[in-house]
């Protein structure tokens, strides 16, 4: 796939008015299915990972979607935030309402996920903006991998702020 449209700086035309969608990626997670497996995407860091010779006296802990709230907290922009959703739930928010830009971030085992969710915003929300960020965005030919219009490495705030032309440092 050529995904050569890719824009890196340009600013959304509707600046701070745009309609943004957060999300994380869908779940179910740590599961052997077309997305990934439990061996490369455990999820749940210390059951999974750090704890896990415990047993049944393992910590278990769902870590929420804390850099999407900061960007959600931090711009101007109307936004609406999914933490971890079903892949049903995020198409039915996409079906049904209409974004001006949808932000998607993810950990790097799940590039399929992301890969697949960029799919859907094209067929649903064919004039929406897609930025993909997080720890995804480390993988070094992403751009080739999914249809997104920017990939943001780095601190998603002043990102989001530039986008639309707000100010860096806006409180």
């Amino acid at each position: 796939m050529d995904f050569s449209r890719l824009r890196s700086t340009m600013p959304h035309p509707l600046r701070s008015q745009a309609k943004v969608l957060l999300t994380s990626v869908f779940g179910p997670y740590a599961r052997d299915d077309e997305y990934g497996s439990r061996i490369v995407n455990p999820m749940e860091l210390y059951h999974n990972q750090v704890t896990r010779v415990e047993g049944a006296f393992s910590l278990r802990m769902f870590h929420r979607s804390w850099g999407l709230m900061l960007i959600q907290a931090n711009i101007a922009a109307p936004c609406t935030l999914l933490d971890f959703p079903t892949l049903d739930r995020f198409v039915e928010e996409i079906r049904h309402r209409r974004y001006d830009v949808v932000g998607i971030s993810s950990i790097t085992t799940n590039v399929l996920k992301v890969q697949r969710m960029c799919e859907l915003v094209r067929q649903h929300q064919p004039t929406a903006a897609i930025v993909v960020g997080g720890h995804v965005a480390n993988i070094p030919d992403l751009e080739e991998r999914v249809d997104a219009d920017w990939i943001v490495r780095g601190e998603g705030v002043r990102w989001f702020r530039r986008a639309p032309k707000e100010t860096p440092d806006t409180n």
